[in-house]
């Protein structure tokens, strides 16, 4: 790779009340991305966000101890965003956001070059820095720089499903690899089959054509089904004890981009790429489901190479 692999979006602390306690650890979905990213040896930068506060040296420390870089052009607050996850009995997560989300203009040079681009969550979303993530995400698509997105949607931040699915499509149409959870597409795509939206997605017109794009809808225990020109594929989840279910998309995305990156461009529409793809982001999300918090896996704590 020339450059490091690019994460754009928001990052925060998640702090967790579950019946064993109250914790405090830091997360954001697309921070979670570049550090499972690093973690499983793919040179990542973040551009994001941060405060200078007790919550942002938190955040600075865990990008460190992954070897995240924070890029140079990210954007100063005044107090760190926080995500209240309240867990129930059987570890599933409902989330209460604080969140701040801004970016300064971001000259083309710090896109140019990179091996993939990755946008998703609340940085899609809100504004101010929605619309220079949907001006980098453009721009990248032009200089084919490959985008990758992941919905992650929030409904107690986002509560028009139609508003939502306009900008989500607008960056997915654009995009090489695209993700959404079934929580995702209930949102965004009520009473739709889940076949239905995978293949929507995969189909979408736009800067980058559908024999260019991967496509994966993650199914929590039902593993995930995936689409790419050759057909469609089912990864299988495997059989963990859960613990909880903080960062498990994020875990199977970071998983999925950097077994992406083993392979030349050109065969990420190839059906034994994005069946190995699949099976690699499925075992990341399982490992990280089986412990606290947003808790990707390191490269040596995967079984495959």
């Amino acid at each position: 790779m020339s450059r490091p692999a690019l994460a754009i979006g928001e990052a925060l602390v998640d702090v967790i009340d579950s019946p064993n306690g109250s914790m405090s650890r830091p997360g954001g979905s697309p921070a979670n991305v570049a550090i499972g990213l690093a973690r499983l040896g793919v040179p990542t930068e973040l551009l994001t966000a941060l405060a200078d506060d007790t919550y942002g040296e938190l955040v600075k420390a865990w990008f460190e101890d992954s070897g995240v870089v924070v890029e140079r052009n990210s954007a100063r607050l005044d107090r760190m965003s926080i995500a209240r996850a309240v867990l129930d009995a059987g570890g599933a997560a409902r989330y209460e956001l604080d969140i701040v989300w801004t970016l300064p203009a971001v000259p083309p040079t710090a896109i140019a070059d990179r091996p993939l681009v990755h946008v998703g969550s609340l940085a899609l979303f809100l504004e101010p820095g929605a619309n220079e993530v949907e001006r980098i995400v453009e721009h990248a698509a032009s200089t084919d720089v490959p985008v990758a997105v992941d919905a992650n949607i929030r409904p107690s931040v986002l509560t028009d499903p139609a508003s939502a699915r306009a900008r989500f499509e607008s960056i997915a149409e654009r995009a090489s690899v695209v993700k959404l959870s079934d929580e995702d597409a209930a949102f965004l795509y009520p009473d739709v089959a889940e076949h239905d939206v995978v293949r929507h997605l995969h189909d979408l017109g736009g800067a980058t054509p559908a024999a260019r794009r991967v496509v994966a809808l993650t199914l929590g225990a039902r593993g995930a089904l995936l689409r790419c020109a050759d057909g469609d594929v089912r990864a299988t989840a495997p059989q963990v004890r859960v613990v909880d279910t903080i960062g498990a998309g994020d875990s199977f995305m970071s998983g999925m981009l950097a077994r992406l990156l083993k392979y030349e461009r050109s065969a990420w529409q190839k059906l034994p790429t994005v069946v190995d793809v699949g099976r690699y982001a499925a075992r990341c999300a399982a490992i990280t489901v089986g412990r606290e918090g947003a808790d990707p896996p390191r490269r040596n704590e995967m079984v495959a190479p």
